[in-house]
């Protein structure tokens, strides 16, 4: 609602300035911080479950190097809401994927 007072030109102001920083996409934003936070707990959970099948030790080492390699990337400084990821990976991921993602070890 328009502060009492503001003319048509301080109202188009307003909505301009709203229009350039972006302070009408919350919404889009927090969707996008869900979808990043959900990518991230995925591959999380590849990696722990493969230690408790009973596939191949090949199959094994494939999925989590896959899931090491994701981890990486969505955690990457360039990545869209990376710091989202590297929240994800310090609360959920164990000591070990951590320090291999933060080592950037992918092999």
């Amino acid at each position: 609602m328009p502060a009492l007072g503001n003319d048509d030109q301080d109202r188009i102001r307003a909505k301009q300035t709203i229009e350039i920083l972006g302070l009408n996409i919350r919404d889009q934003l927090n969707r996008k911080r869900k979808e990043k936070l959900d990518d991230c707990l995925r591959h999380i959970s590849d990696y722990v479950s493969t230690h408790r099948t009973f596939r191949a030790q090949s199959l094994k080492l494939v999925q989590q190097t896959t899931a090491k390699a994701e981890l990486i990337r969505l955690r990457d400084y360039a990545s869209e809401f990376s710091s989202v990821a590297d929240a994800c990976i310090e609360k959920e991921a164990p000591e070990a994927l951590k320090k291999l993602v933060h080592d950037g070890a992918v092999g």
